[in-house]
């Protein structure tokens, strides 16, 4: 159990006031790498999380843990995070598909019918009661299997289609991708069976979550690279293979506006 202690010393000392510290910096570092121009979902999302968990705080220490107030505030703020992280997963794909318009605009509609879907069986799942805490919980773990599957789909479409994925996109990427696989290996285990209190697996998630913005943060610490638009007809420029690969995302980016306009 020794790994388990190391993790709660950590997950201890990057709590309260020390939390709010370290995300504030992750902030201040987007901005000075003026992450707004490239991911402003992302920068929203950070500065969303300093407020936050600043509010909790000051809460907590003020009417104390069991108090209705910190239940409710607790609850409404980790309800708007987990929104912050689905436009993240959105403002990830926008980076990497928004200069294909057709195949852009078909994963926006995908993405928007996931989320209204996932939703609307978050309500059907508490019922009448609508407990927030409950309905939470149920879009959270349903939103960590569609971060996962969406981001492995974009690394398969962009490795075929040759689709750079840059810094800081790849960086974010990753981060997003790490904790939800540790989120849902730790929702899946039942933790009777290892000897594990709930506890232990909050401490597990809530590490990877401090080690996923430690991945933001490497991959903000340097300036961010300029983007050039992508080219998708043939080229003299490119190779022939680059010229292939070019050239198939034009032809599906053509054949997804055909039918878009259609609708």
């Amino acid at each position: 159990m020794g790994f388990l202690h190391l993790v709660d010393y950590i997950v201890g000392i990057t709590s309260g006031w020390t939390a709010v510290a370290l995300w504030a910096a992750v902030c201040l570092l987007a901005a000075h790498r003026r992450l707004w121009t490239r991911l402003p979902c992302v920068f929203a999302y950070l500065v969303a999380l300093v407020v936050g968990d600043a509010a909790r705080v000051v809460v907590f220490r003020n009417a104390g843990y069991n108090s209705k107030a910190y239940g409710w505030t607790y609850w409404i703020i980790e309800g708007i995070l987990t929104l912050g992280r689905g436009t993240v997963l959105a403002d990830i794909c926008r980076a990497a598909l928004g200069s294909y318009t057709g195949v852009w605009q078909l994963a926006r509609y995908l993405l928007g019918a996931a989320a209204v879907v996932m939703l609307a069986l978050g309500g059907l799942h508490t019922g009448e009661a609508l407990r927030i805490d409950s309905y939470v919980i149920f879009v959270q773990r349903e939103l960590e299997y569609a971060i996962v599957l969406t981001l492995l789909l974009l690394l398969l479409l962009s490795r075929y289609y040759r689709v750079a994925l840059g810094r800081p996109v790849r960086g974010i990427a990753l981060g997003l991708a790490f904790y939800s696989s540790v989120a849902i290996v730790c929702n899946s285990i039942y933790i009777y069976h290892l000897g594990l209190t709930l506890q232990e697996f909050g401490d597990l998630k809530n590490l990877a979550f401090v080690l996923a913005l430690g991945i933001w943060s490497v991959e903000l610490r340097g300036p961010l690279p300029v983007v050039a638009p992508p080219v998708l007809d043939a080229s003299g420029s490119y190779d022939r293979n680059a010229q292939v690969m070019a050239e198939r995302m034009r032809i599906l980016n053509d054949w997804l506006m055909q039918i878009l306009k259609k609708q």
